[in-house]
């Protein structure tokens, strides 16, 4: 299942986004350099090892509901999406590490109907306004931190960028390009995860 998405993320992301990058539409504002699709020099996201990981926590762990706060280009959006089909997925688009315009969010749109993946809503509002911040597995950009003014109500937490080590005892940091760090409640749960992502990259690094 992952292998067949793999090739259909790759011409999908060839076909809108890195094309999007050399039209000058801006889409890699604020987004730093160390992502990076192919022999591509501009930032697409996540890493392809990343959205990996994404696809495979979110398969394995079967959410009802996925929230991501910063969409960014689509890219790990597509990831979390492909992994959990059965899942209401809502991506938080404007944000304050960099807000983008009308057709950006339709270039993110053209890569998510090209891939088949109509389980997602974007949103607009800016992360500060939200009243509720709340799914089964929320994805968030560690950049972000300080714009959250709820708690993050979720029984598993991704966030990209990590800016610090969770609690052994109730989460890990994955060795990636950009440094993953997964915390969960659930202590059966976790050592569950921490088997599940071994596969992908180091533990604990």
């Amino acid at each position: 299942m992952m292998d067949e998405f793999v090739s259909k993320i790759d011409l999908a992301a060839e076909k809108y986004l890195c094309s999007a990058y050399h039209q000058g539409t801006g889409m890699g504002k604020g987004i730093g350099p160390h992502y990076h699709f192919h022999d591509y020099p501009e930032p697409l996201s996540v890493s392809r090892q990343e959205g990996q990981i994404l696809f495979a926590i979110s398969r394995f762990c079967g959410p009802s509901t996925i929230l991501e706060l910063g969409t960014g280009t689509g890219y790990s959006t597509a990831w979390l999406a492909a992994g959990g089909p059965e899942a209401e997925l809502t991506t938080a688009y404007d944000y304050t590490e960099g807000s983008v315009g009308e057709e950006e969010i339709s270039v993110v749109g053209r890569l998510l109907e090209e891939l088949g993946l109509a389980n997602v809503t974007i949103v607009r509002d800016h992360v500060q306004s939200f009243k509720e911040l709340k799914a089964d597995l929320v994805f968030m950009d560690g950049k972000i931190k300080h714009d959250i003014q709820v708690p993050i109500e979720t029984e598993i937490l991704i966030e990209h960028d990590a800016t610090g080590k969770p609690d052994p005892g109730e989460g890990f940091a994955i060795s990636t390009s950009s440094r993953l760090s997964v915390q969960c409640g659930d202590k059966a749960y976790l050592k569950a995860l921490i088997r599940l992502c071994s596969m992908y990259g180091e533990i604990g690094a």
